[in-house]
């Protein structure tokens, strides 16, 4: 049976959100004004500020950085949702330098990267981060994902690889694509659940069963959405891209022909674009940097440009590389073996040796020989110089001739 002190609490809570939900002419104000507008004397504030802190910590109503009290969608922040394996999550926002910790109870039911309003129930204090309260999904961000599928007579469920998603997916028979447990499959949600009810989906695509080589690699891809293959746009693309370097990109350049190039990229790698020389004056090793002049051939805002942009970096994994460009097998861009000429760019900053400014030029060079890094050598450029210089020139004979 609730005390006389609970009631009187609660007649308190339902006039103060009637009043700022409600009440058509309310506006935002802080504790003293409400204390004020409510007649309430100085000596009862705390009492006011306690009714307060007990409608913001339900969602019932909201308040803002400047401590004025109002309709929590208008003191609500958007940001994204990340779950963990323990039930409660994070919201990120953008501008706000620490997280919000939202507790289980308090999630709205969100999905892992779901976009969302949430209100911050307390403020961040010396031990703590701020807590908040999520008041709706805007946006599921996550549609498909990859897991392990799991038979039962008349339905299934997918369990998902990413641990963040706390939830089993429950696939109908008839949604089942015929997989077995064990199979590795992708999933599209077409339910995200409520409650004590799981999410629902429909398998799109088994990659394979957990036994069979590959099967795991191609999880990692489907997982992460890693783009496989490359739009037809820049496919036709590498037409323009010339097998061999034209006499017209030497101009301009400077010929480094006439030194001793090795290419120095794994024998596995899918673009050869790094390359060496080094030479010897007097007492003093120079070592020289080659880097394929990619941005010779890839042209700004091409189709190849954006979608290397998008990618943004290769991906290597165990058995395979995702390229984030993609040219031809031999092409003059990347193809750095075999004595073949090449263009190539190099920045430096010669400060070390008393020149105060950058410099930056084309050059072109001709590769020697290919030495993967696998059957080569490691260099640091300090400590070990001198056993890199020995293992050059150990390997001169691949070269036709001596290193420096």
């Amino acid at each position: 049976m609730a005390s006389k002190y609970d009631e009187v609490f609660e007649n308190r809570r339902k006039t103060i959100a009637e009043l700022i939900i409600h009440n058509e002419l309310y506006v935002p104000m802080k504790t003293k004004e409400i204390a004020i507008l409510l007649q309430i004397p100085k000596e009862k504030r705390h009492e006011l500020q306690e009714v307060l802190d007990s409608l913001v910590a339900d969602g019932i109503i909201g308040v803002s950085k400047k401590g004025k009290y109002g309709k929590p969608e208008h003191t609500c922040l958007i940001g994204t949702y990340e779950a963990t394996r323990k039930g409660f999550g994070f919201v990120s926002v953008e501008g706000m330098e620490d997280d919000i910790f939202v507790k289980e109870s308090d999630s709205c039911n969100a999905f892992h990267m779901d976009k969302v309003k949430v209100i911050i129930t307390k403020e961040k204090s010396s031990s703590r981060r701020c807590e908040g309260k999520i008041l709706a999904v805007i946006e599921h961000q996550i549609t498909d994902l990859v897991g392990t599928y799991q038979k039962n007579d008349n339905y299934g469920f997918v369990i998902p690889d990413n641990g963040k998603i706390d939830y089993d997916i429950f696939i109908p028979k008839e949604k089942s694509m015929g997989a077995v447990s064990g199979h590795k499959v992708v999933c599209h949600i077409v339910n995200y659940g409520s409650g004590k009810k799981n999410p629902e989906g429909q398998i799109t695509e088994i990659i394979g069963h957990v036994n069979d080589p590959g099967t795991d690699i191609m999880s990692i891809v489907k997982g992460y959405e890693l783009p496989v293959e490359f739009p037809d746009d820049v496919i036709k693309s590498l037409d323009n891209i010339p097998d061999e370097v034209d006499s017209k990109d030497y101009a301009g350049r400077l010929d480094c022909r006439n030194m001793q190039t090795v290419t120095i990229d794994g024998e596995d790698a899918k673009d050869l674009d790094d390359a060496i020389t080094i030479t010897k004056n007097d007492k003093i090793y120079h070592l020289g940097v080659h880097i394929a002049d990619v941005s010779h051939y890839v042209k700004e805002n091409s189709p190849l440009d954006k979608e290397a942009y998008k990618r943004g970096t290769s991906v290597y994994l165990v058995d395979r590389v995702i390229q984030n460009v993609k040219f031809g097998q031999r092409s003059a861009a990347e193809t750095v073996y075999d004595n073949r000429d090449f263009v190539a760019a190099f920045k430096f900053d010669n400060r070390v040796v008393g020149d105060t400014g950058n410099h930056f030029f084309g050059k072109f060079v001709r590769s020697n020989e290919f030495l993967g890094c696998d059957a080569g050598f490691a260099v640091n450029a300090y400590a070990e110089f001198h056993i890199f210089v020995r293992k050059f020139e150990n390997r001169r004979a691949f070269c036709g001739g001596r290193a420096g």
